[in-house]
């Protein structure tokens, strides 16, 4: 966590008409600032009894029920995994796209076959 982010929140209101706030990353690997980051922010501080915790497969998801502000400093988080365990999950990850890729082939050229032997309209 930034120093700017310890002090925005020593200065929250805890009164505010606010049910959570939204918080910016930063990444590093081994102590190493990336550049740039595909991932948003996420609302991750949150005002108890005021959201919803959803199942979104492999993550949690959450609705907020009420308003959400963006707060200015951001949480750098630092990957410090082993090179092999990140190798095995990009492995793992490449594996699941080409088996997902190929499943949607095959259902794509089922569905085609499938409108190929309907019969035309007019014949």
């Amino acid at each position: 966590m930034t120093e700017s982010l310890k002090d925005e929140l020593s200065r929250l209101d805890p009164t505010a008409a606010v049910d959570g706030y939204r918080i910016s990353f930063d990444y590093a690997i081994f102590g190493q600032g990336l550049i740039s980051s595909l991932y948003p922010s996420n609302t991750i501080l949150l005002r108890k009894n005021k959201f919803l915790v959803r199942d979104k497969g492999h993550k949690e998801a959450w609705t907020v029920y009420g308003p959400v502000k963006d707060l200015k400093g951001c949480i750098i988080h630092d990957d410090r995994k082993p090179s092999n365990q990140w190798i095995r999950g990009t492995f793992y990850a490449l594996q699941r796209l080409s088996a997902e890729s190929a499943l949607s082939l095959v259902v794509l050229e089922e569905r085609l076959r499938g409108l190929s032997n309907r019969p035309q309209k007019g014949a």
